[in-house]
């Protein structure tokens, strides 16, 4: 902050300034906030000019008034001279008050942290179990990341369905954003008949699965109870044999158990299938 003063002998000079959500105060929300107004002696020249630098937590503009009276010119930075001044973009702003043999100039450096912070992205589906999905809370200067798990980096990766949220501090304001992650529906798609005859299409029976499986289990059991196969690898799906032997074409019955992370419930699925040959 700069100031040119020259001083003459006699002089009234007021200044009023409006402030949005100055982050030292955060009882101030209001879109701008009034601060007051002050008249100086003849003898003296305002200082501060402008209010001290400050950064503004959810506020999208600052409002400055400068009243010197009559006789006395401003011009700010914009090269406008109007009493009142509003800056919407973090910056240096200046003005400068010209009269009766004075001149006064000072700056005020003002940052808007969330319009700078480009927050998390809007809320999302993700079908991709294998894809990774990295969120990036990054914001310049920051002094505090905080996850809703209590990680403390810029960054986040996705590791299952769910809601996520970041907090930020900088500048004493604390900004915060969330988004819920959730996975293709449905999750998981079960066929209703394979066949098993080594042309490349359709030769397995099994789950397809869309999200990642915490615990997975499936049963195949024949007509008459007896369980031909069993697997709690998601990945495995029956080939239509039983201990090498291919099985008769007939319908099937299974039995599956899954969760896809500890904030899901365990699904309990029951159904049949065609074995086609």
């Amino acid at each position: 902050m700069q100031k040119i003063t020259t001083l003459s002998a006699f002089l009234l000079l007021s200044f009023t300034y409006s402030a949005a959500a100055f982050c030292h105060n955060p009882a101030i929300t209001a879109p701008f906030v009034s601060v007051g107004s002050a008249f100086f002696a003849p003898d003296t020249i305002p200082d501060p000019l402008l209010p001290s630098d400050t950064t503004l937590c959810e506020a999208n503009s600052l409002r400055l008034t400068i009243n010197p009276g009559p006789g006395f010119t401003i011009e700010w930075s914009d090269g406008s001279a109007d009493t009142v001044f509003t800056a919407y973009n973090s910056g240096a702003y200046w003005a400068t008050v010209s009269g009766s043999g004075i001149q006064v100039s000072d700056t005020i450096n003002i940052r808007f942290a969330a319009k700078e912070w480009q927050g998390l992205p809007a809320d999302t589906v993700l079908c991709d179990q294998d894809a990774s999905y990295l969120l990036d809370a990054t914001l310049e200067g920051a002094e505090l990341y905080l996850w809703q798990d209590g990680a403390q980096s810029a960054t986040y990766e996705v590791a299952r369905p769910g809601k996520y949220l970041v907090k930020v501090v900088v500048d004493e304001c604390t900004l915060q954003d969330s988004l819920q992650v959730d996975w293709c529906e449905p999750c998981i798609a079960i066929p209703n008949a394979f066949t098993p005859n080594g042309d490349g299409a359709n030769d397995t029976f099994g789950p397809i699965i869309q999200c990642p499986a915490r615990e997975y289990g499936l049963r195949i059991y024949n007509r008459w109870g007896r369980m031909v196969f069993e697997t709690s690898n998601p990945s495995e799906s029956w080939d239509g044999s039983m201990d090498g032997e291919p099985q008769p074409a007939d319908t099937y019955f299974y039995t599956l158990t899954f969760q896809a992370s500890f904030s899901e419930p365990i699904l309990q699925r029951k159904g049949d299938v065609a074995l086609l040959r």
